[in-house]
Parts: C-alpha cells; structure tokens; sequence
C-alpha cells in the first residue's frame, strides 16, 4: 500500500508539472517539438487534468479512513482484537441499555 502511494504521488508530481510546463512558453515549445511523438504519448492540458484527477482519486481512496480500516483488519492481529474488544463492549452497553428499559416497563 504504501509502495502503491510512493508512485501515485509521484505520478501526480509528474502531471503537475506536466500541466506548469504546458502553461509556460518553453512548455509549449516542447510540446510543439513532441507533436512528432506518437498520438498515445501526447498529452494536452486537459488529458493532464483528467489524469491527474483520477490519480488523485486513487490517492484518496487508499488514504480514506475505510481502507486503512480493512487493511488494520487484514494484517493486524493486534488490530482485529482491539476492534472485537471494542465490539463486545458496545454489545455489553447494548444489553445493559436494553435490560433496564425491560425492567422500566415491567
């Protein structure tokens, strides 16, 4: 995971830069010199940004709470225990919440 979120930064970085140089003059040159390149490796300012946004997507779902989540539950032991812990004290709560309100209405 975190090997994925080295290279989708720097992919990102790449992009960014990509995007900077193509909004600069020398930029430009460059990519009027690259119009030789194949189709499949030319890239226009809104390719970039479309690029870049998918990168960042990517980013944010492997950043977002949910998946650091499942990754704590797939590879940690230490993890899973903590959150069975957890779970059965919500449940113990929930009895006891429950069991009250049985007695209040009895």
């Amino acid at each position: 995971r975190a090997r994925l979120l080295d290279d989708l930064h720097e992919i990102l970085s790449f992009l960014k830069s990509r995007m900077r140089d193509s909004s600069s003059k020398a930029g430009q040159l460059l990519l009027m010199q690259a119009q030789v390149l194949p189709g499949q490796l030319q890239a226009d300012q809104a390719s970039l940004e479309h690029m870049g946004s998918a990168v960042e997507a990517a980013i944010e779902s492997l950043e977002s709470k949910n998946a650091r989540h499942m990754l704590g539950l797939q590879t940690s032991d230490n993890y899973r225990a903590r959150v069975a812990r957890e779970i059965s004290l919500q449940k113990a709560t929930g009895d006891k919440s429950n069991n009250s309100l049985i007695e209040m209405n009895a």
